[in-house]
């Protein structure tokens, strides 16, 4: 940034005056009175151009959408784009009375950084006017793609040690709010506000009913039984069997839910003539459910410890769901599942065992973010890994950032456990219930915090 004496260029100026009043002095001249900025901008970051908003009551100049974590690189040599003033603008150290005020001249680039915020001064051409500007470039303080959980879980204890009897657990969204349903040896419970001081309270379910199996549809929670009926509610204690228009619907389980623009389906395996067959049912607000029958199971398609992603709208403006489950004894990979539709699934198999998800244990697969990850615990690492996928079909490893938590000794908190069940809320917040160890964790990608 270079500067210019204030002092000669008004001295040019006077000169100028002297002459023009010689020539004719019966002339008047009057000069302009504005000294406002009504323009602003900054060359493009990363190819994309930032607006910023001029604050003329207080003087600032800010952009409302921060700048990348990483374009502090950027910022600390950049030029101004546009700058619209009808006075001339100077920089200095006083404010009053303007002694030392130096001419600015924005054609260099400016640093950002080490001037923050830049103070800068418009001075109206009849000498009578003056406005001080600070100029703030924003910019995130947090890396956007690192996954933050805290250095500790987020509530321990949280059932006073009864999870740790449950046979099967299910995190579940229901109106915004996590819920933690568990089944125990004489009853089916839920926690409610997991978070803080949980309520157990007993459910109208069968003891039979699957409880990985509930899902939730419109904000009406649905589970197979385990009696082959479909029961829902809608405040997730008092649960009635679903019924059907038509023949009798032995369910097998409830693997997911589908969005669609007539408000989604659900997406089932049936049992029928002794054959499991994929079939899709569309709730009335009655509770009747309305079948439709697809495929049978193909032989290899998992069945236990199944995860399913929720519905996502895919490139091509479908809606696709995907899903895990631990492979079978003699497998060498573990392989996610597609459906676009809930009647069929396709297995994901990548063309070189390179791209495969290692076996796991208690897999799980997120679409979150608009990425998809899969993670589980393995042979080698126990659960600690987290891989990532833009297809579901090529896998990696996931190094850096998108990491669970690490302990003192920099392992993986969660390597030596197991029991496990996890949610997102509505403010992206991925929740881990782990009932061996009664607690709770809650973790956050940081970009999916950022206001907008």
């Amino acid at each position: 940034m270079r500067i210019k004496s204030l002092s000669i260029i008004a001295g040019f100026l006077v000169f100028s005056l002297a002459i023009t009043s010689c020539l004719d002095s019966e002339n008047n001249y009057e000069l302009s009175s504005d000294n406002l900025i009504t323009a602003f901008s900054l060359d493009t970051i990363y190819g994309e151009t930032y607006k910023f908003t001029i604050d003329q009551l207080k003087g600032e100049i800010y952009n409302v959408d921060s700048v990348p974590y990483s374009a502090d690189t950027i910022i600390n040599r950049i030029l101004i784009k546009t700058l619209t003033t009808n006075g001339y603008v100077t920089a200095g150290q006083n404010v009053e009375p303007f002694l030392q005020d130096t001419l600015f001249n924005y054609a260099d680039s400016i640093n950002f950084i080490e001037h923050d915020p830049l103070r800068i001064r418009v001075r109206s051409y009849d000498g009578l006017h003056t406005k001080e500007y600070t100029i703030k470039v924003r910019i995130h303080k947090t890396d956007p793609d690192t996954l933050v959980w805290g250095d500790n879980a987020y509530v321990a204890n949280f059932t006073e040690g009864k999870i740790k009897n449950a046979k099967e657990s299910k995190a579940v969204l229901l109106n915004d709010k996590i819920l933690l349903f568990a089944s125990y040896d004489d009853r089916i419970a839920v926690y409610r506000n997991p978070a803080t001081s949980p309520l157990e309270e007993t459910l109208t379910l069968p003891v039979s009913t699957k409880i990985p199996s509930i899902v939730n549809l419109n904000d009406t929670l649905y589970a197979a039984g385990g009696d082959g009926k479909i029961y829902f509610s809608v405040n997730s204690i008092d649960w009635t069997p679903a019924t059907t228009q038509s023949e009798t619907i032995v369910v097998e389980n409830l693997i997911a839910t589908f969005q669609s623009k007539d408000g989604g389906y659900i997406s089932a395996i049936i049992k029928e003539n002794d054959k499991q067959k994929f079939a899709t049912a569309v709730s009335s607000a009655a509770g009747e459910l309305t079948w439709t029958k697809g495929e049978l199971v193909s032989g290899n398609f998992p069945s236990t410890h199944v995860v399913a992603t929720k519905s996502y709208t895919t490139p091509t403006g479908g809606q696709q769901v995907l899903l895990i489950g631990e492979p079978a004894g003699d497998a060498t990979a573990t392989t996610p599942w597609f459906s676009t539709n809930g009647l069929n699934w396709g297995a994901m198999t990548p063309s070189k065992t390179k791209y495969a998800l290692p076996v796991m244990e208690e897999p799980s697969i997120l679409y979150y973010g608009n990425t998809i990850y899969a993670f589980g615990k393995t042979a080698d690492e126990g659960f600690s890994g987290i891989y990532t996928s833009i297809n579901g079909i090529i896998w990696e490893k996931i190094k850096k950032k998108f990491r669970f938590p690490l302990g003192s000794s920099g392992e993986c908190v969660f390597k030596d456990r197991s029991g496990y069940t996890m949610a997102v809320d509505k403010d992206n917040y991925i929740w881990m219930f782990w009932n061996t160890d009664d607690e709770v964790w809650r973790g956050k990608l940081n970009r999916l915090g950022f206001e907008i």
